[in-house]
């Protein structure tokens, strides 16, 4: 192989490289641009939200769904320390059979 075909092949590399830096930079500003059209998206709801939004709609949320929500959290907490005062015992009834176990 002569030296210009060698030479041949490095550019050719090169340029395969470039090419390949191109496209990476080309599909990160199609994400780049479809992150600002969703953000433009997101603005347009937003304002159309606030127009449409009233006050008694914000009345109902607050006098109807808030209290709702609250209940149906505190139903969870208690629940959930429900499921742990359980795990204890039943740790504690594992615990108090192994001992007995090991004693027989």
């Amino acid at each position: 192989m002569s030296i210009l075909q060698t030479r041949v092949i490095e550019l050719n590399n090169k340029i395969d490289i470039q090419n390949e830096k191109v496209k990476e930079i080309t599909e990160d500003q199609r994400t780049y641009s479809s992150i600002y059209e969703r953000k433009d998206v997101v603005l347009s709801l937003k304002e159309a939200f606030d127009k449409m939004s009233s006050i008694e709609n914000i009345k109902t949320v607050t006098e109807v769904l808030l209290p709702r929500v609250k209940d149906f959290a505190a139903k969870v907490d208690d629940l959930l320390e429900s499921n742990e005062e359980v795990r204890e015992c039943i740790r504690r009834f594992d615990e108090d059979i192994s001992i007995k176990a090991n004693y027989s």
